[in-house]
């Protein structure tokens, strides 16, 4: 009995290393290319390992480099006879050095699509979810949809940065050299969360002693799959590699180094022999293990029917219509909502071809290039038009993605679409709106510019450079000043500084000297404007033309002058016989002055004279 159960443990053992070194080739066959690149084999590898990335990398130097996969490449290393130096940087400049051909291994390096294209990869060693770091009690962050306007702490260059990058957020990410850098100006109030590693973050966390910082329980929307990575077409050097990795397994370095540096930060199964060593009995222990295989698979069941189940539900309730067709594209299942939006049931499409949707507006070469996408990689995305079942035309966002079995053979194409028909309609009212509004702006006779918050010039509009001679390109930022006239410069300049200064109106009349030497009167007015959400946006104002009402008060007031100084007496008398004004001379001659009667003033009384008083006095 003893012989047939260590004959049973060692069949097993033999078993998974069979699996694992068949996985192994498998990986390192598929990584190749038809014609790899050759390359000359080095005598002495460089090897390039990241600084402050604990427990894959906890060293700052090359001769301090230590952690799991500076340990793991040591034994590998020993396995495939190579040899090396090693060298340790920050990630972003080991990775820029890898790919300038300085550094010819990696040894902790995620996948990623992106990444296939210059390096190969053996199998992962480890596979570690990232994770959102945020304060506690403080962030009003609770997982990825929360992200909008906050700063993201990332790793140059690590795969937090390209998924980032990838959602949208590369004008909110803050970028750091180490995971210690950022986690601690996380921990100081700087910035509002960090993508990392979960593993990574929670030992430096516990390293530094930081307790007011801790990882989200959802988790982020990137897996790093670390590896070991050469060159792209380094088969020799990759096979090398994995062969040596592979020999880790049975010879059990590996599991000894996992051990080592893992199980301090996370929680793992017993294992079976530490299970054997518990259970003096047997028959007890094959019972066990009976036992735990039955409830394993009962588990396994179980989770499969519920993962069946969510996915028929998610199928069901989908908010986006789905279609799913065979390799040929015919027809095989739609969700209710695509029969909502395409006006035809189910049985009505099934079997058909996608062709019955078409609506005549996309030609042959669309058509192409989305196969082409497809067949390159896997999944293609578009906006376009199709038909109902009653004729009419809408528009819609699609996104095709190609499923394969094991050997790569295309067995499936989900499509996925949403109607955007009104979001269409709404773009072409806007778009029509803001032409319209261009076209007012353009047209109107009176100068348009607009600033940000610290009163910068943003924008003129062509009457604006009519009236001042100079381009947008000229007027921007405080380029307009030097249109202002000399005399004026001063007080204009520092009249607009008061009142951005303050945020109140600006409104002042002045003059703007134009570049062929004309002078223009205008009466610059503007206001703050502001978001729906009260936030300053910056100013608009206008700048109007009044150069001939200034000519005209100035040839008004020199004929007054002329007039009130004439040798000879005037006066204007209305209708009614009320004298309305008199000259100088008239006074003079009527001997007004000389009885010390001041007789404008008495004129700005609105009494004037009766006209008696008038005939006696003329």
């Amino acid at each position: 009995m003893t012989g047939f159960v260590i004959s049973f443990f060692f069949l097993l053992f033999t078993s998974g290393i069979a699996q694992a070194l068949t996985s192994v080739d498998q990986a390192s066959a598929t990584a190749q290319y038809p014609i790899p690149t050759i390359r000359v084999q080095k005598d002495t590898l460089v090897v390039g390992s990241e600084q402050d990335y604990p427990p894959f990398a906890i060293g700052m130097t090359d001769d301090t480099a230590d952690g799991f996969t500076v340990d793991l490449w040591k034994a590998v290393a020993a396995e495939a006879g190579l040899n090396y130096i090693i060298h340790v940087r920050p990630f972003h400049e080991i990775l820029q050095e890898f790919k300038e051909g300085k550094i010819d291994v990696l040894i902790n390096l995620a996948q990623s699509e992106e990444r296939h294209h210059f390096a190969d990869f053996t199998v992962p060693h480890v596979i570690i979810h990232g994770a959102i770091f945020v304060r506690k009690d403080e962030s009003q962050i609770h997982s990825e949809d929360d992200f909008v306007g906050k700063s993201i702490i990332v790793l140059k260059a690590d795969l937090a940065y390209d998924y980032a990058v990838s959602k949208g957020w590369e004008k909110q990410l803050v970028l750091v050299d180490t995971a210690e850098q950022g986690l601690r100006l996380l921990a100081s109030g700087k910035h509002d969360a960090m993508l990392l590693s979960k593993l990574a973050g929670m030992q430096i966390l516990r390293d530094l002693k930081i307790s007011n910082i801790g990882a989200l329980d959802v988790k982020a929307g990137f897996t790093q799959k670390f590896s070991f990575a050469v060159h792209k077409g380094d088969a020799d050097l990759l096979a090398k590699i994995n062969e040596g990795l592979a020999l880790t397994k049975p010879s059990g370095t590996f599991d000894v180094l996992y051990e080592k540096w893992f199980r301090p930060y996370e929680e793992k199964q017993a294992t079976f022999w530490e299970v054997f060593w518990y259970l003096s009995p047997i028959i007890l222990i094959l019972l066990g293990f009976a036992s735990y295989e039955f409830y394993k698979r009962r588990v396994e069941h179980k989770r499969a029917s519920a993962q069946l189940a969510l996915s028929a539900r998610v199928f069901k309730e989908a908010r986006e219509a789905i279609m799913i067709t065979d390799a040929d594209g015919a027809i095989i299942d739609v969700n209710p909502m695509f029969c909502e939006i395409t006006g035809y049931c189910k049985d009505e499409v099934i079997g058909k071809n996608p062709r019955i949707f078409k609506s005549g507006k996309h030609g042959p070469e669309f058509f192409a290039a989305m196969w082409a996408e497809l067949k390159e990689h896997g999944h293609w995305q578009s906006e376009m038009w199709n038909r109902k079942k009653d004729g009419e035309l809408y528009a819609v966002h699609i996104t095709i993605s190609t499923l394969r079995d094991e050997d790569g053979k295309v067995i499936h194409y989900v499509g996925l679409f949403s109607d955007i028909s009104e979001r269409k309609r709404i773009d072409r009212v806007l778009a029509d709106n803001e032409q319209h509004l261009s076209t007012l702006i353009s047209t109107t006779p009176v100068g348009i510019f607009e600033t940000d918050q610290d009163g910068k010039c943003t924008y003129v509009n062509e009457r604006w450079s009519e009236i001042t001679g100079l381009l947008f390109e000229t007027s921007r930022a405080d380029g307009w000043i030097k249109a202002l006239h000399s005399e004026d410069r001063e007080t204009v300049s520092a009249e607009w500084a008061a009142s951005v200064a303050e945020k109140r109106p600006f409104h002042l009349e002045y003059r703007f000297q134009h570049t062929d030497g004309n002078i223009f009167w205008v009466i610059g007015q503007s206001r703050e404007f502001r978001s729906v959400r009260g936030e300053l946006l910056g100013y608009i104002g206008t700048i109007t033309d009044i150069t001939e009402r200034k000519q005209a008060e100035e040839s008004l007031q020199m004929m007054r002058f002329c007039v009130d100084h004439a040798g000879d007496s005037i006066f204007w008398i209305s209708r009614e016989g009320r004298i309305l004004y008199v000259n100088n001379a008239t006074c003079v001659e009527r001997g007004f002055l000389s009885r010390g009667i001041a007789w404008n003033e008495y004129l700005r009384s609105g009494s004037g004279l009766p006209t008696r008083r008038l005939e006696s006095a003329l």
